[in-house]
């Protein structure tokens, strides 16, 4: 994933890595830039990977991730 400098990231955390993967395809065929990668133990203690996505694609990541029936934790902005 290429962020233009100071363009702002979010981080969709699962409680499988499973889900964050699927996360990733159901994504990337909707057109939008997104990336496994490990998160922090402060964000999540379920699973260690979560999805880099764009912050200001993360509504649209949520209801495209729910119709897929993809179940995630939460959303956070990520530096």
């Amino acid at each position: 994933m290429s962020a233009d400098a100071g363009e702002r990231q979010g981080v969709v955390v699962y409680e499988t890595s499973t889900a964050a993967y699927a996360s990733e395809q159901v994504l990337h065929r909707a057109g939008l830039e997104a990336k496994v990668i490990p998160v922090p133990r402060s964000l999540s203690t379920d699973c260690c990977l979560g999805l880099r996505i764009r912050w200001d694609d993360r509504e649209q990541a949520q209801a495209l991730l729910r119709t897929a029936g993809i179940a995630f934790v939460a959303v956070f902005e990520w530096p």
